[in-house]
């Protein structure tokens, strides 16, 4: 099986939700799991400001938490969420989550991006109809809209 397709594989069986962005803050990718966790599907998300897909409040205050992928860019560490953090679902609803965001570096140690992997107590299994597998996918100038 070749790199591309063993990540793909890899990813997509992880029952965490895991979700990369570039330095601009942009959706990358995201996992099944992440999907079930965001209410946002892979073909949505893609493309969109992370901070539209990812919102996760303090659940005593409701106020936006500092975001943990940004914190993991700009300090070149990984860095964890406070356990009292709720991730609001796209359609309604939350969930409690505990996050560890990591940046994510290329062949020569710079920083280019940041994956998050979120966990919940809840059942990790996917909703019906939900994507089978997990992609990887490059953002084309002019292919993504609808990031509401």
């Amino acid at each position: 099986m070749g790199d591309w397709l063993n990540a793909n594989a890899t990813l997509g069986s992880i029952g965490d939700g895991v979700i990369s962005v570039d330095l601009s803050d942009v959706v990358t990718a995201l996992n099944p799991s992440a999907e079930s966790m965001t209410g946002w599907t892979w073909r949505d998300a893609i493309g969109c400001p992370v901070r539209s897909v990812l919102r996760i409040v303090d659940r005593d205050t409701r106020k936006p938490v500092p975001d943990p992928l940004r914190l993991a860019m700009v300090s070149g560490q990984s860095v964890t969420l406070t356990p009292n953090s709720l991730l609001l679902r796209r359609g309604g609803g939350e969930v409690a989550i505990e996050d560890s965001a990591s940046p994510i570096r290329d062949g020569t140690g710079q920083v280019v991006g940041a994956v998050i992997v979120s966990a919940t107590s809840a059942t990790r299994s996917r909703p019906p109809g939900a994507c089978p597998e997990w992609r990887i996918t490059t953002r084309l100038p002019g292919c993504r809209t609808g990031c509401s």
